[in-house]
């Protein structure tokens, strides 16, 4: 019997469309099973699998039949699910529950609340032949262009992102958020971009990828911070400062990220690409700015020194940024230095609003220098002396007093105290009236007030701008005893909002003021 068995199966297997019968010579169906008096059980033994087994199957035709041996149940596979012949559905897990559908709206922009874009903005650069500088007027490029054949302070760094990057291993991204009908709620966001291997300096393949932590957040407007990160380290490409940053001044678009968070409308995240004139032992980086007369062929910062929108360690680092003076952005308030001192710390502080900071180092001291190289301290040092003639330095008496030599240069192009980066130095009193006064520029100009000599606290900020000369002063502009204030105080301008009005005066030297640095050709 077991041979006729055989035997009819291997038949079944060779003829496509063969009948096959079992104890029988005229089968009625593709396979027919009779039943056969001589056997003591008739019937179909079908495979047995325990659950296990079963479940371990994979790529199941549809109506193919087993006994479960855990069920005890005939099952077969219906194409979805396995069924059991006693009647019901095999269980299986509940599905999840469907959420339940929103009603809320969710709005993202940047952090500025507004929906022109969202920028990342890394800087990479090399160039030694940057000035005199023009602002381009073609799109931005990796290529390389001579300013004029002669050489200026190389300007080197190596941006990028990931383990060991002197921008950060991370890049935070501030965002604001508009929820109505809340509470709005949005699972994590997380998208992975490879880099374009042209804009690195070095390899290929290197993604960053941008993640946003699921929240649940009221009715109302904040903050949510995402994150760049890359699990390679990457190097971006350094770019030149003639050529990297195209006409919009927003440099090469190296990443596209589309943003949504449940059911808010998709915004861009772009990561760009662009040089900039950077002071890497701060970290700090500027953009540069034409004046708006044409015949001034030198150039400004476009930003203040020591600016948080400058700060390539702050979530909002924009060094592309052109702030209003109007808009009193805080952000845009730069760092406040005493006269001819070196970026030793003292003029460091963190802005919290447009009329309050925090001093980075403390606590200021009131032990006057006596070397205008070296204060000794990294701290702001007051002088709250009622002796007219010293008139508040933060160096001694005969110090401040002492022309001499390059004495009282020391912020000039290539002084030793010079704050500014590459080729760029602290204005002289006519620099000023060509630059910080032109038209253009001067609306970039900040109400930061300044920081008393008395004190160190801040003073007229939020109303009015002060700004450092290079330039002893002459006594000229004194009011009264002009002599007294010549070559012991210096020159400075100063702008206010209110009336749009601007002078220039003599300050005492222990006073804090911004600086806005200018190039040397």
């Amino acid at each position: 019997m077991k041979r006729d068995i055989v035997s009819c199966l291997l038949l079944a297997s060779s003829l496509a469309y063969a009948q096959v019968g079992i104890n029988t010579d005229t089968p009625r169906a593709t396979l027919d099973v009779v039943k056969h008096d001589a056997l003591a059980v008739n019937g179909v033994i079908f495979p047995n699998l325990t659950t296990e087994q079963r479940d371990a199957m994979q790529n199941i035709p549809e109506g193919t039949t087993i006994f479960n041996t855990t069920t005890k149940c005939l099952e077969y596979w219906d194409a979805t699910e396995w069924v059991c012949t006693k009647g019901s559905s095999i269980p299986t897990p509940a599905p999840e529950p469907e959420p339940p559908m929103t009603t809320f709206q969710l709005t993202l922009t940047n952090a500025k609340g507004t929906l022109d874009g969202i920028d990342a903005f890394f800087v990479s650069v090399n160039d030694n032949d940057y000035l005199p500088y023009r602002a381009q007027t073609d799109a931005a490029s990796t290529s390389t262009a001579a300013a004029d054949g002669t050489a200026d302070k190389l300007i080197d760094f190596q941006g990028g992102l990931g383990a060991g990057s002197l921008s950060g291993e991370t890049k935070t991204v501030p965002l604001r958020y508009n929820c109505q009908n809340g509470p709005c709620s949005w699972e994590a966001f997380i998208q992975t971009v490879t880099i374009n291997s042209q804009y690195l300096e070095s390899g290929s393949g290197n993604q960053i990828t941008f993640t946003i932590p699921a929240g649940n957040v009221q009715t109302g407007e904040g903050d949510v911070e995402g994150t760049l990160t890359a699990a390679t380290p990457v190097k971006f490409k350094k770019l030149d400062l003639n050529k990297g940053l195209g006409s919009d001044k927003k440099g090469i678009t190296v990443a596209d990220f589309s943003v949504r968070l449940a059911s808010s409308p998709v915004v861009s995240l772009k990561a760009r690409l662009i040089p900039a004139v950077v002071d890497a032992a701060n970290k700090l980086a500027y953009i540069p700015m034409n004046a708006q007369n044409s015949g001034v062929s030198q150039v400004a910062l476009n930003l203040d020194l020591g600016a948080e929108y400058a700060d390539m360690t702050s979530p909002y680092f924009n060094p592309t940024i052109s702030a209003k003076q109007a808009d009193k952005d805080f952000r845009a308030f730069g760092h406040l230095f005493q006269w001819q001192r070196k970026a030793d710390g003292h003029q460091k502080i963190k802005w919290t609003s447009a009329t309050s900071f925090n001093r980075i180092n403390l606590p200021t001291s009131s032990n006057l220098a006596n070397d205008w190289t070296n204060a000794g301290t990294t701290v702001f040092i007051t002088n709250s002396t009622t002796n007219t003639v010293n008139v508040s330095s933060w160096v001694n008496q005969t110090l401040n007093e002492d022309t001499s030599g390059n004495k009282q240069t020391l912020w000039m192009a290539n002084g030793n105290n010079n704050p500014c980066p590459g080729s760029f130095h602290v204005p002289t009193k006519d620099e000023v009236t060509d630059l910080l006064r032109d038209a253009g520029i001067n609306q970039t100009l900040q109400l930061s007030g300044h920081a008393g000599e008395r004190s160190g606290n801040p003073s007229g900020a939020g109303v009015i701008g002060f700004y450092w000369s290079s330039t002893p002063a002459d006594g000229v502009a004194a009011a009264n005893n002009g002599d007294i204030y010549k070559n012991r105080t210096s020159e400075y301008y100063f702008t206010t909002y209110s009336n749009g009005a601007s002078y220039t005066g003599s300050g005492v030297r222990a006073k804090g003021m911004a600086v806005r640095c200018v190039s040397d050709k």
